[in-house]
């Protein structure tokens, strides 16, 4: 078996492994809903979970409607619920703790409050950016994707493979993340290519300082020769105000 082979026998068994764990730990049973209760200006309540907010939009799952429903979060006027979340402000401090909010004309510009194992911080609805459930355990709070794809042509008998996994952890003062590419391109007789990408992030909330560490590897095979090419390139930044630092190397 030639290097090829083996190289296109390693992403396969790489893929089925990835998506193999994929959907052990994408099974769930379903659960009763926690009962928070998110009440709109105009009266209107949901009963639920509160999944997230982004972008302006409050995200609360219940048991009457299918996935989570989307409502506009200037127009929520309280919002009760016991869990945990990271919450993140205007300014970029982030938070963890419950959350509570009432109205606005009891508590102005302090509408909002986290109540963290420090004490209770109040804020205004307005300042809060992004809202996450921190959850329990470490595999619980650990999100990512896999995707795994093949293609093969008879005209030239060309076939290509390819396999991508990522993942990543946030708490409540760092993130981090890795993620790997594998690919295999080529035809019977040509020339075939194969690419190892490994990238590793971290965040540091406290300081603002963000890293990227890249690490590629090229490999091209033609007429039995093999010749690769490793790169590394990490990229450090203070996001707020030192500039970025870039070291790489072939």
């Amino acid at each position: 078996m030639n290097r090829c082979d083996l190289a296109r026998l390693f992403i396969f068994k790489f893929g089925v492994c990835l998506i193999s764990a994929s959907a052990i730990y994408s099974s769930a049973d379903a659960k009763k809903l926690r009962g928070d209760v998110v009440t709109m200006k105009n009266g209107d309540r949901l009963t639920g979970e509160v999944k997230s907010l982004e972008q302006g939009v409050l995200y609360i799952k219940t048991d009457y409607f299918s996935g989570s429903v989307g409502v506009d979060w200037s127009q929520v006027q309280k919002v009760e619920s016991t869990a945990t979340y990271q919450i993140t402000l205007s300014g970029g401090k982030r938070l963890t703790g419950t959350i509570s909010k009432v109205e606005a004309e009891a508590a102005p510009n302090s509408d909002f409050k986290v109540h963290a194992p420090g004490g209770d911080v109040p804020a205004s609805s307005t300042d809060v950016v992004q809202i996450e459930p921190q959850k329990r355990s470490f595999g619980r709070q650990l999100t990512g994707s896999i995707d795994f794809g093949y293609n093969f042509t008879s005209g030239n008998n060309s076939s290509s493979l390819s396999t991508d996994a990522n993942a990543q952890y946030v708490a409540s003062h760092w993130a981090a993340g890795a993620s790997y590419t594998a690919s295999y391109s080529g035809q019977t007789g040509g020339t075939t290519t194969n690419l190892w990408r490994r990238s590793y992030l971290g965040n540091d909330f406290s300081t603002e300082i963000h890293t990227f560490l890249d690490c590629p590897i090229f490999c091209t095979v033609h007429s039995r020769i093999c010749s690769c090419a490793r790169r590394w390139a990490l990229d450090m930044a203070d996001t707020s105000s030192a500039p970025t630092k870039t070291r790489s190397a072939g």
